[in-house]
């Protein structure tokens, strides 16, 4: 890791700690590899699948997971110190 992403790095967690310590909470930043045109593709799927225009309000289900959305799939990037 470059020196400069360290210290953004350390300037997010100390971010997070402020954040944290007015909550009293613990606070992680996490991030997903997911291709929007992926993410895209499932949404329009379900469209089709409910048969919903573009004017109606589009309501997801357990149903409708996306295996790529599931939580073990998210990297740890930095969090708050633990209270």
């Amino acid at each position: 890791m470059t020196e400069t992403a360290q210290k953004e790095i350390s300037n997010v967690k100390k971010a997070l700690n402020d954040l944290s310590s007015e909550f009293e909470t613990n606070i992680s930043l996490v991030s997903l590899e997911l291709k929007e045109q992926d993410f895209m593709n499932k949404l329009k799927s379900i469209c089709e699948e409910r048969k919903i225009d573009r004017q109606q309000p589009i309501y997801i289900s357990e149903l409708d997971a996306i295996p790529e959305l599931a939580r073990d799939k998210w990297e740890l990037l930095v969090e708050s110190d633990k209270k």
